[in-house]
């Protein structure tokens, strides 16, 4: 490689080492993850189903998810006790409820977006317009000609250098996992309220119920 492309790598490195980089990263993964319905799971992936759609019954709810309706129930309870959504008769059949957001649970979707631009802007507001414009446009460039589907082999491949960048990779997305979680203490409303905390009795709790990188 050239200097140059050298000096591109080494300011790629230093970004991805900056708390406020990574949280940006983490924050924009979610956000695809959950764009994606089969990817939606726990009590955050009913949130952002109630976002798209209001009032949904039990049933409708399990289909979406793909889940079942011992775990919509869970789900629910979770919303209900955050205060997020709360039950509703159907006015179509008194036997059964529907599932509605309230005013709270509807202020959280504006605050996630609001946090998403908070933190993208912090990272690229310092450019112009223009420069933001030249940035997006040479980075979609690398992105459209990187092959980044095709499998890639280094250059006088050495299985023990393989290893030993993978170790230092490892090493490094720990140390950058704890600098994204203290930065994440430290930022305002780092949770709105729905940071971890332990189940209730009857209610399972799995890893995908962590809320604190939502």
């Amino acid at each position: 490689m050239s200097e140059q492309t050298n000096h591109l790598l080494s300011l790629f490195g230093r970004l991805l080492h900056d708390p406020r980089f990574m949280m940006g990263l983490r924050m924009e993964q979610m956000s695809r993850k959950f764009q994606q319905r089969g990817a939606r799971t726990g009590a955050r992936g009913l949130l952002v189903l109630l976002w798209e759609k209001d009032g949904l019954s039990n049933a409708e709810i399990a289909e979406k998810l793909d889940i079942r309706p011992s775990s919509v129930t869970s789900q629910v309870k979770i919303l209900e006790e955050k205060g997020f959504a709360e039950r509703r008769v159907d006015e179509n059949d008194a036997r059964s409820s529907r599932v509605f957001l309230t005013e709270i649970g509807r202020e959280q979707q504006t605050k996630k977006t609001e946090r998403h631009t908070g933190v993208s802007e912090e990272i690229f507001g310092t450019l112009s317009s223009d420069e933001q414009n030249q940035l997006s446009i040479l980075l979609e460039k690398l992105v459209n000609t990187g092959n980044y589907d095709d499998e890639w082999t280094a250059p006088d491949f050495d299985p023990r250098e393989f290893r030993r960048v993978m170790t230092d990779m490892h090493r490094s997305a720990h140390d950058m996992k704890n600098e994204f979680r203290r930065a994440w203490r430290e930022a305002k409303d780092e949770d709105w309220g729905m940071g971890s905390r332990r189940p209730e009795r009857g209610i399972p709790r799995t890893d995908k119920d962590d809320w604190t990188d939502f």
